[in-house]
């Protein structure tokens, strides 16, 4: 038991480490010439009792880290290439620019800015809601900018889960049978087991009959977290999901994200709330359909 608890936090300081690891790889993108972008710079640091050597390969961004004799790795999780998006409202709105912009496994990314400056239309490619009018979308390494329909809602399935400012549950549905609605698309014979495990990891197991005008706010947001994580997604897409509560009740929420991003998940949260940007390991500022400024931070 005590070695399966050493393995467990040393998983843990890995994460924590692998998110610190991203400044040294801005920086040395910024500092190289193109002609040494397929070098490995080894890094070496330290991660609380752990000696870490670690290598940034400057053109795949990827990272690679020797702890204890394994070796793990931080590859690119999403990638967009030069993408653009426009809507044709009486006059052509220009919701993305040109954006280049790569998320790597593990991330817990915040994307800010103002109103109608492209973060939801962002988040929308993303999460394969909407195509872009051109440029390229990787998810894992493969193009998701050209799959049909029933591809895209596949791919949905499988890779994403969402949460949104308005919880979007079913209103006449219990707390159990929206978390259960994803599994519906799945086959397996453990979908039950899946549902009482996410509802205990949001603490509503109790709550499972009650329909969501018998929970408060904070309730329907866990129920829609619970909801997003059944599938056990390899990303989660947040759009504004304190944006309806309280500030305290936002801040209980922004905590169970935490938690669930210790455990591996890449996150990525639209919002207009600063308060929660010391939440995320990177923060993008958007204006005007572009990026204006993407910040990775230290996390100790």
């Amino acid at each position: 038991m005590q070695k399966q608890g050493q393995q467990t936090s040393l998983q843990l300081e890995l994460l924590h480490f692998q998110m610190r690891l991203h400044v040294f790889g801005c920086a040395l993108r910024r500092a190289r010439p193109l002609a040494v972008l397929d070098v490995n710079v080894p890094v070496e640091a330290n991660a609380g009792p752990w000696s870490i050597s670690t290598t940034f390969n400057l053109k795949s961004q990827e990272i690679v880290v020797g702890l204890s004799g394994k070796t793990f790795y931080a590859k690119p999780m999403l990638e967009l290439k030069n993408i653009s998006r426009d809507y044709k409202l009486g006059e052509t709105v220009h919701a993305l620019n040109n954006v280049d912009l790569t998320i790597n496994e593990g991330e817990f990314v915040a994307i800010i800015g103002p109103s109608g400056c492209g973060k939801s239309t962002l988040l929308n490619i993303l999460g394969v809601l909407d195509t872009p009018n051109s440029g390229e979308y990787l998810i894992q390494g493969q193009r998701a900018d050209r799959l049909s329909r029933k591809q895209r809602a596949r791919l949905r399935n499988e890779v994403f889960g969402f949460v949104f400012q308005s919880f979007n549950l079913l209103p006449r549905t219990s707390a159990y049978d929206n978390v259960m609605l994803p599994l519906k698309y799945r086959r397996g014979n453990s979908r039950d087991e899946k549902v009482r495990a996410v509802l205990e990891n949001v603490g509503l197991f109790d709550r499972r009959q009650s329909k969501p005008n018998q929970l408060s706010g904070g309730q329907q947001q866990r129920v829609a977290i619970a909801r997003a994580l059944v599938t056990k997604p390899k990303v989660i897409l947040a759009d504004e999901p304190t944006g309806n509560l309280d500030t305290k009740t936002g801040l209980e929420i922004m905590d169970l994200f935490q938690k669930i991003h210790r455990t591996g998940t890449t996150i990525i949260m639209v919002t207009h709330n600063t308060e929660l940007l010391p939440y995320a390991t990177r923060v993008i500022s958007m204006k005007d359909g572009q990026i204006v400024n993407d910040e990775r931070k230290i996390h100790v």
